[in-house]
């Protein structure tokens, strides 16, 4: 069921407001290992910041969780926007969250969510270090840092060489970018899942498509049909790619055949293009060393044209576990190509299970993966058992919906099977949550940033002719000067040639159509 919550203020006005629809509640617990949010603006009347929450579905696509409506940007308002956002959501608390560097978000983040991993968004970092650092190599490493796959170690020896050529330690910024390391240098990341996230470009692209939809005239009525509106569209989309990955058939490209195919029953369109990038990448891994351990086989691995790198992975034969040093498969959530190297050693024609990650998985959202929640009577259970039923719906009406035959057939066993399961008595829903309780509206509020000086209405003058003494031009178009013109000439001009006459003109250009009133007179000075 949909839900939606929201906070007063002492003078009984709505203050924080958050509402999420039963399909978003299910997503979320599909898929809320890593949450993202951000902030936009000029969405509603009231000048209020809409927040939305959003993260990554099995087709590696946005899926939104819910909406949320502040009345500041303050640290008390998103504390009780993550508090309420996890009552709703029964208490599940995702592994990521990822934002820009407000430090409002970032403390409400540690407050609510302390054993979350918080990640800075990539390209908000990025630009930082553009506007504080001038040189071009230090860029260049600082670039490196938040990008590539590297050590700690390497990341520490790097930026002690950086420290004593540029002087980092010197510079308060740099120091403060040192102690937040772990929430933006890849070192300190790559093995934490994040489910593709890097940057919130995600939640920029929901607020560029928020603006299709949404006025900054909109009321709160109005605002939720609009963003209700994107979450279907988004839906939808889902919905088309669930049916290809359903219905194609994925063309065998790779060496290991076996392996693949499997793959291609396992997982979306969109994952297994990844993961066949990385079966293809077996080709270019020469083995090092080989030994046994008991029953489990350790292999050392070095990579084409990259010998001075050296990966140990190993595989038990008895549990079919397979691990990497590499750390890529918790960074990705599927296999990585030193994995798909031991599989091809041990002469494996599946994936084990223990390397398949459930949520990138195609049928990720239906039941059989989730029975252990079938008999669960609180609401974590019915949230599980709605999306069920509700992906396998969604399934039919892709199915059914170009068939010519078979649906009252369909139907009819529908009726009946519902009839059976109810004992033929009709199920009535209850008032839930009714309340008197009554909300004034909202106030206009001032939202972060420098205010935008624009021009009000009934407060500019237009500026006159020193000529005639009229609007709409200045003495250089104006219609008696150019008849007087006609007759003499421009260069019979008694005033032509001076510099004062060139700098009126000038001023005249700058200031050709209107002067702002401070006093709002609309009188000409």
């Amino acid at each position: 069921m949909a839900v939606e919550k929201y906070s007063v203020t002492c003078d009984k006005r709505l203050a924080n407001l958050i509402w999420a629809d039963e399909a978003s509640r299910v997503d979320y617990q599909y898929f809320g290992d890593v949450l993202a949010f951000d902030s936009t603006y000029k969405k509603n009347k009231y000048k209020r910041p809409v927040v939305i929450f959003s993260g990554t579905n099995n087709h590696k696509k946005t899926t939104i969780f819910g909406f949320g409506l502040l009345v500041d940007e303050s640290v008390g308002a998103y504390r009780w926007m993550l508090e309420t956002l996890m009552e709703i959501m029964c208490v599940k608390k995702p592994a990521v969250v990822v934002t820009d560097g407000d430090k409002a978000m970032i403390k409400a983040v540690s407050e609510v969510l302390p054993s979350a991993t918080y990640r800075l968004c990539a390209w908000h970092v990025e630009k930082n270090v553009t506007s504080n650092v001038k040189d071009v190599e230090l860029r260049g490493l600082f670039k490196r840092w938040l990008y590539a796959e590297m050590g700690k170690e390497d990341f520490e020896s790097e930026w002690d060489r950086a420290a004593s050529v540029y002087g980092l330690r010197e510079k308060q910024w740099s120091c403060h970018m040192y102690d937040k390391k772990h929430m933006w240098a890849s070192p300190y990341l790559r093995d934490k899942f994040c489910a593709g996230y890097r940057t919130t470009s995600r939640c920029e692209g929901i607020n560029a498509h928020v603006n299709k939809f949404s006025k900054s005239t909109h009321t709160i009525y109005e605002l939720v049909q609009s963003l209700e509106m994107v979450a279907r569209e988004y839906r939808y989309r889902e919905l088309q790619l669930q049916f290809q990955s359903i219905n194609s058939v994925s063309i065998m490209t790779t060496c290991l055949t076996n392996i693949e195919r499997h793959a291609a029953t396992v997982y979306t369109r969109e994952v297994l293009r990844d993961v066949k990038n990385e079966i293809e990448g077996v080709g270019a891994l020469n083995q090092i060393n080989k030994r046994r351990i008991l029953t489990t086989m350790v292999y050392t691995v070095e990579e084409y044209e990259n010998p001075n790198v050296q990966i140990t992975t190993s595989y038990g034969r008895s549990t079919r576990k397979v691990s990497c040093q590499c750390n890529l498969w918790s960074k990705h959530g599927y296999p990585y190509k030193h994995m798909f190297f031991v599989l091809k050693a041990g002469h494996l024609k599946e994936i084990p299970d223990t390397l398949i990650l459930r949520r990138w998985r195609a049928d990720a959202k239906t039941p059989e993966h989730y029975t252990e929640t079938w008999g669960d009577v609180t609401e974590y259970g019915v949230i599980f058992r709605h999306g069920a039923l509700h992906s396998a719906s969604q399934w039919l009406l892709a199915l059914f919906q170009m068939a010519m035959r078979g649906i009252q057939s369909l139907c009819k066993e529908l009726e009946l099977d519902y009839k059976a399961f109810h004992g033929g008595v009709r199920v009535t829903g209850e008032n839930v949550g009714a309340t008197d309780a009554v909300v004034r509206d909202l106030v206009v509020a001032q939202p972060k940033g420098a205010p935008k000086l624009g021009k009000r209405k009934g407060h500019c003058i237009r500026r006159r002719c020193s000529c005639c003494k009229d609007t709409g031009h200045t003495k250089r178009t104006c219609p008696a000067k150019g008849d007087n013109d006609d007759n003499q000439g421009w260069r019979d001009n008694p005033c032509d040639g001076n510099d004062s006459d060139m700098a009126d003109r000038d001023n005249e250009d700058l200031c050709d159509d209107m002067y702002f009133d401070p006093n709002g007179t609309g009188d000409n000075a």
